[in-house]
């Protein structure tokens, strides 16, 4: 079996490189926490008696808060156009 019977071999290749490899388990290291977290949260959230909708539309409010740089302005008090 050759590369040039399975040219899929040839793309999975690309992801034994040590640099990718390295990169793969940094990306996993970074979103095992945010996993983890939310996971656990979540489930406190719903054993207080929290709904699970409001409990995604705060997800969505924190995230919108977080990603946007209007929400990082109104949170620290910055009057600066960053």
């Amino acid at each position: 079996m050759t590369v040039r019977d399975h040219p899929w071999l040839a793309a999975l290749a690309v992801y034994a490189h040590p640099r990718v490899v390295g990169m793969l388990f940094l990306g996993f290291s970074a979103g095992l926490p945010l996993l983890l977290v939310l996971g656990t949260l979540s489930f406190w959230l719903s054993e207080a008696g929290i709904a699970r909708a409001t409990i995604g539309h705060l997800s969505w409010v924190g995230w919108r808060m977080d990603s946007s740089s209007c929400g990082r302005r109104w949170w620290t008090g910055c009057r600066c156009r960053c």
